[in-house]
């Protein structure tokens, strides 16, 4: 987002764009290098949000939300990539049901390699 910049490298500096993961926020910035897997959707709102989301939000928010477990649905899926210098990106999903139509489990692994 365009409009404030940041330039000190502290670890404990607030970010001007606030991130939330499935309602959480991610307090600092350094914490959204992560990988996401098994995304719904991404929203990004422009302009301060400290009315719905609070001091941290004074450029906007972006709001990530996961995928919740299907109650009745056994799936899943598995993909691959390779790369330079021998790089290899393996990434599955899983969706679960346990106790048909009221428990569930839907996990997300991926396994990231380099030689170089």
């Amino acid at each position: 987002m365009r409009g404030k910049v940041q330039t000190d490298i502290l670890a404990t500096l607030d970010p001007s764009v606030g991130t939330y993961v499935d309602g959480v926020v991610w307090a600092r910035a350094y914490g959204f290098n992560a990988n996401l897997l098994d995304i719904e959707s991404v929203q990004v709102l422009k302009r301060p949000q400290a009315m719905l989301f609070g001091r941290n939000t004074t450029v906007g928010a972006i709001l990530v939300q996961t995928n919740d477990p299907k109650l009745d649905d056994l799936s899943g899926s598995i993909s691959g990539n390779y790369g330079r210098f021998d790089e290899r990106i393996l990434t599955g999903v899983v969706n679960l049901p346990i106790v048909e139509g009221k428990i569930a489990i839907r996990a997300s692994v991926q396994r990231y390699l380099r030689d170089g």
